[in-house]
């Protein structure tokens, strides 16, 4: 810890079902009633069925030479697999939230000072992507 610095989306799925147990109710009910809510992210879902009704981007793939719409938007990894939607105000929400020390639109504390003071301090140099 502190030494280096690699994406694991294993960890993230650990992490997803970690919050499901403390907080003994689903993922995306979690996301919605503690950080979407308090943000005041009216358009803002990880679930499809509630997407379909609002403006989103399509997902396209590739299809041999062609890219083409995708019929269906896959669960990806559960319970916290990377299905956020939201528009990009409502990602500035929760910027602005970082930035007033946690405290949301109402200036109601979400988090600590304290802790989105930790969340901003670097842990460790992220290695170059030498993936491109």
């Amino acid at each position: 810890p502190g030494a280096m610095f690699s994406y694991c989306n294993v960890g993230y799925i650990l992490l997803g079902r970690i919050i499901e147990k403390i907080a003994g109710a689903n993922f995306d009910d979690v996301l919605d009633q503690r950080l979407l809510q308090p943000l005041e992210i009216a358009h803002g879902s990880t679930l499809l069925e509630k997407l379909i009704f609002k403006r989103v981007a399509a997902r396209h793939v590739v299809d041999g030479d062609a890219l083409v719409q995708s019929p269906l938007w896959p669960r990806s990894n559960t319970p916290s697999g990377a299905r956020l939607a939201v528009t990009v105000s409502e990602l500035l929400q929760f910027a602005k939230m970082h930035l007033r020390d946690g405290a949301g639109p109402s200036g109601a504390p979400m988090l600590s000072a304290a802790a989105t003071a930790q969340m901003r301090t670097l842990a460790t140099n992220v290695p170059p992507n030498t993936r491109y």
